[in-house]
């Protein structure tokens, strides 16, 4: 995943994250596709915390940290994140 993507592009993603996850494990084998499962749930789980607070913020005004009282908790941090984490994206989901 590289370059831009919007609020809702982001959200979206997860989403398919969590269906390619749901629909892999069962028939990982018989695919013969290996994927790095670990790495798919660290940016489902990067991007779920992200609307978290971002779906807080729009509730409660920005920059309230309710999730958590951490820094780590701005959005704009863990958008940084979501970026760190997917630069690479294809090749390090690929595991074959």
């Amino acid at each position: 995943m590289n370059g831009i993507i919007s609020d809702d592009g982001l959200h979206e993603f997860r989403k398919q994250i969590k269906v390619l996850l749901y629909n892999y494990k069962p028939f990982c084998e018989k695919l013969d596709l290996h994927l790095d499962v670990d790495y798919l749930e660290k940016v489902e789980e990067a991007i779920g915390r992200w609307h978290d607070q971002l779906m807080i913020s729009s509730l409660f005004g920005k920059n309230v940290p309710i999730v958590s009282h951490s820094e780590d908790d701005s959005l704009e941090k863990l958008r940084s994140n979501i970026i760190d984490l997917t630069h690479n994206f294809y090749q390090r989901v690929n595991h074959n």
